[in-house]
């Protein structure tokens, strides 16, 4: 098993070395992993696959030395030694590593995984959906507000101008004054004041004096407290062109957001402002929008035209640029002016990488990558597609390091090669390794792994020992991934392994799983021993192994917390020859310093288990009976007081002791009838079990118990052998309403009787239904009933059966003359549970079951037609056959019809009877059910009478 393990162990590793193995092995080999991958992990599956690897040491290229891959997805790992290539699947295949944290600079990637790799460094053009700078600022829809607006100084006072004055001091006066259509206003005492086409502080002066001097020791305060309207009209590629209303505060900019804003194809850069037929502005909105400037916005009047010219020309600037958007340009507009306007280029820009698109007058288009030197020399033109690139892998130069360091990642190099002894030094502050190493580091192996000038991959491996120590040098290549290992990447972690020895069932489940030839049918004896101190460790498993590591120090590592055998303490070793496993037992007291090897399995026994205490068993009258240590010549005494001592009920003469002895070869026992006064010299030995006897009759109680017609009921206490006349004697007999007949004795065990005999026949009943209900698909009717119905009856009538509980009712007749009584057969010995129930007299007669009118009737005379007869006789589905006469003293008789009602089996009814007229089943041949339905219902017929006797129902 375990070299078929190793061969596909060595399948896993990608080697041809199936030869012998059939189809069946691989797979129980893999069947065997799956259950136990503990298997992998063992020094024994490493030297067979050290034997069975035909890799060679000597293909392992040292320092400087290449091994060059070939160009093919499907390449071989290179060989690092055979332990580690081995050690390295071994942990893989580990079941108790969650993740894998090992490093593996060669693991293997599908061609789907290596070419999406390779293309995830390809500088893609990735194009976006652009629009027009400055469309989002058009696009806010926030109105001017006058009423908000500080009035300009140089404001020019317009016809509907509404000035406010306030008075305040020897005079309070507050006045709103229109400017007229002549351009005046008129003040209270004071008359008109001409103010149009003045500018808004010279009237606000103004007016103040001319207040002042009319009101006096008074403070004049003059505001513009709504402006005039404005009509203007808007022309050209807006979106909205035509005739704008709006106030004469308002700015070219505020009336081109309410047009919607220029049209895809219209200028922001030249918008023109036209008055009285003349240009009077030519605004740039770039710098409000790039710049923040405003002053060079426009207060319109009334009649000013706003017109907005087809832009020059419009470009696309799209990539690593801050504001990827389509430009307006003018005439000799260089790239670098746009790129400035565009917010500049992004940090991860490539200088070299300006890529340009271009249509020439309608004929070719051209396409030119340029610098970003080159770019302010370059004039734009109408149409123009600028794409900045990215900084890509040739644009870095770095040396990424990978492994068993503090700090993974790229590091910096200032040429495109540097020697490994000057990079470490660069990397190790102040010379100390573990500022850049982590434990455990793999000095004397390391690898480099780089894409050659052919762009093909190669490898390199590394002393870095070597390096450190100045003895040989390596030059590392710009993008070379130096990886670092940890001694946990190329081998197995040492460990010992402690643990419990495994009970008879344990060890044979284990041994089934771990090999599959194992008879899993072969006997195994199994005796167990209860034992209450099973967990001999606090904590099993595997534990970290240390030079020096000695066998005290692993078993206080696992800690004890029960005795275990110090005199043989297990341990297995394996040597040189993997298929030999070396155990040796160790005597811990002696040798508490063992020195342990790496994979070692400690197994330690339990002391209890290995060392049973002897023990003997007391049973009978002791207060605690039960098993029992044993100590040395510990007499019958001793151990009786261990037990509690003798109870009350202890006979005092003599006990039975059983011994066990071996007689040639085989166990024997003699029985030891001990007299008790020798208790104090009986030495008790290992296995012996002690019966101590209970003095006869002690403590025993027996009672029956009288119900009804007797003159003193209750429960009477009797003595062995005691007849029922005797405690119908002592009960002060019966009653004179006593209805003899209609006694009932019931006993428990015969009710125990009774229920197992109604359960058997239930089960017989049902398997004859199951068998019909089979059978009923096949012939749906019969007579009158169908099988179906008469499935269902048979059903509810067995579920009616399992619903009563049998009393145990014994038939009796009783006598008032109990002297005679006494010498008949009904005057039964009594035990213990025992019942008499004497009813009251009954002249009734019950008819019960397939009766027109089922009912209670007075007795008239002993002929059952009668009854029926007075019942109205029996239904169409009445079983006339199986009628029953169930007497008042529990008897009963089958009544069946002959030619003439009941002529052929005369029944003569009494008081306090029942008839019973059961319902008629019918089933196709080969069902014969009757029988077993006649039994149940005389069964039940009997149970419900007696119940209803004695009032249970």
């Amino acid at each position: 098993m375990i070299k078929i393990l190793i061969h596909f162990i060595l399948l896993s590793l990608g080697t041809s070395l199936l030869y012998g193995l059939t189809p069946a092995q691989i797979q129980q080999a893999k069947a065997a992993v799956a259950a136990n991958p503990s298997l992998l992990n063992s020094p024994q599956a490493q030297q067979l696959l050290k034997q069975q690897s035909k890799i060679s040491s000597d293909n392992i290229n040292i320092a400087k030395k290449e091994i060059k891959v070939e160009n093919n997805i499907d390449f071989k790992e290179p060989t690092v030694s055979k332990k580690n290539q081995i050690t390295q699947h071994i942990n893989r295949l580990d079941s108790n590593q969650s993740h894998d944290f090992r490093l593996n600079p060669l693991e293997y990637k599908s061609n789907k995984e290596l070419l999406q790799e390779i293309k995830s460094d390809q500088a893609r053009i990735t194009r976006k959906n652009l629009q027009r700078f400055s469309t989002q600022f058009f696009r806010n829809k926030n109105q001017l507000n006058p009423n908000r607006i500080v009035v300009p100084s140089d404001y020019i006072i317009n016809k509907g101008d509404i000035i406010t004055f306030w008075v305040y001091g020897a005079t309070n006066r507050q006045e709103e004054l229109t400017v007229d259509q002549r351009g005046n206003i008129n003040i209270p005492q004071v008359g008109p004041v001409h103010v149009a086409g003045e500018k808004f502080h010279e009237v606000k002066e103004l007016l103040t004096n001319y207040l002042a001097s009319s009101y006096k020791n008074s403070q004049v305060v003059v505001d513009l407290n709504s402006f005039s309207t404005a009509q203007v009209t808007v022309t050209g590629y807006v979106n909205a062109p035509g005739i704008y209303n709006t106030t004469s505060v308002s700015s070219v900019k505020d009336i081109l957001i309410q047009a919607g804003g220029v049209s895809d194809i219209g200028s922001v850069r030249k918008i023109e402002v036209l008055r009285n037929g003349k240009l009077i502005d030519t605004i740039d909105y770039y710098h409000l929008l790039t710049l923040g400037r405003d002053h060079g916005d426009t207060v319109l009047q009334a009649g000013d035209i706003i017109h907005v010219p087809r832009a020059y020309g419009l470009i696309s600037i799209d990539g690593e640029v801050n504001t990827p958007a389509i430009y307006e340009i003018e005439p000799g507009e260089s790239l670098t002016h746009i790129l400035k306007i565009a917010g500049g280029l992004k940090a991860a820009a490539s200088g070299k990488h300006i890529y340009i698109k271009r249509y020439n007058h309608h004929t070719n288009v051209e396409y030119k990558t340029l610098t970003l030197s080159q770019a302010r020399h370059f004039i734009t033109k109408d149409g123009d597609e600028v794409y900045i690139g990215k900084l890509n892998q040739t644009d870095e130069r770095y040396i990424e390091v990978l492994g068993n360091v503090l700090h993974e990642g790229k590091k910096h190099i200032g040429s495109h090669k540097i020697k490994l002894s000057t990079f470490l030094r660069q990397q190790l502050k102040g010379g100390k390794l573990d500022s850049f190493f982590l434990e455990n580091t793999q000095f004397d192996y390391a690898l480099v792994k780089r894409i050659d000038k052919n762009l093909e991959p190669k490898i390199f491996h590394i002393n870095l020992y070597n390096i450190l120590n100045g003895t040989e040098d390596f030059f590392l290549h710009n993008k070379d991934k130096l990886f670092i290992f940890n001694k946990l990447d190329t081998q197995i972690n040492p460990y010992v392994t402690i643990k419990q020895a495994l009970s008879k069932e344990e060890a044979l489940a284990e041994l089934k799983a771990q090999n599959k030839e194992l008879n899993a049918n072969q006997p195994i004896s199994t005796d167990k021993k209860e034992n209450t101190n099973k967990n001999v460790l606090l904590k099993e498993g595997r534990f970290q192994f240390t030079q020096g590591m000695t066998l005290q120090d692993l078993i206080n590592m696992a800690g004890v917390q029960t005795a275990f055998d110090t005199k043989k303490v297990k341990i297995i070793a394996y040597k040189n020859n993997p298929d030999i496993q070396k155990v040796k037992i160790i005597d811990y007291d002696q040798n508490p310093d063992y020195k342990l090897k790496p994979f070692d399995t400690v197994i330690l026994f339990n002391y209890f288990d290995t060392t049973p205490t002897p023990t003997a068993t007391i049973s009978g009258e002791v207060v605690k009976p039960g098993d029992y240590p044993v100590t040395q010549a510990m007499t019958l005494n001793s151990f009786i007081q261990s037990a509690g001592g003798l109870t009350q009920k202890a006979y005092p003469k003599t006990c039975e002791i059983i011994r066990y002895y071996i007689k040639n070869g085989e166990r024997q026992k003699k029985i030891i009838n001990l007299d008790l006064s020798q208790m104090n010299n009986f030495t008790i030995q290992p296995f012996d079990k002690i019966h101590i006897k209970r003095i006869p009759y002690w403590g025993e109680k027996r009672q029956v118990t009288l119900k009804g017609e007797v003159k003193f009921p209750g429960t009477y206490v009797i003595h062995s052998g005691e007849k029922l006349s005797s405690v119908i004697e002592r009960a002060g007999g019966f009653t004179d309403d006593a209805f003899l007949y209609g006694a009932i004795f019931t006993r428990k065990e015969i009710a125990k009787l009774q229920k197992k005999s109604l359960a058997r026949s239930l089960s017989k009943l049902k398997e004859q239904v199951i068998l019909a209900s089979l059978r009923a698909s096949g012939s749906k009717t019969m007579g009158q009933i169908s099988v179906t119905e008469g499935i269902q009856a048979v059903q509810s009538l067995i579920d009616e059966a399992e619903k009563l509980t049998p009393i145990g009712r014994i038939a009796i007749n009783l006598s008032c003359d109990l002297k005679s009584f006494k010498n008949s057969t009904s005057d039964l010995t009594l035990k213990d549970g025992d019942t008499l129930t004497i009813p009251s007299h009954n002249d009734t007669v019950v008819v019960s079951g397939e009766v027109m009118n089922p009912m209670a009737l007075t007795y008239m005379d002993d002929n059952v037609r009668t009854y029926i007869n007075r019942t109205g006789g029996l239904t169409e589905i009445a079983d006339s056959d199986h009628i029953y006469v169930l007497h008042a003293n529990g008897e009963a008789q089958k009544a069946s019809l002959g030619s003439y009602l009941f002529s052929s089996n005369n029944v003569d009814v009494k008081r306090g009877d029942v008839i019973i007229i059961p319902k008629k089943i019918m089933f196709e041949r080969g069902i014969d059910i009757a029988g077993d339905i006649a039994d149940i219902i005389y069964k039940i017929t009997l149970t419900v009478a007696a119940m209803n006797t004695v009032g249970v129902l």
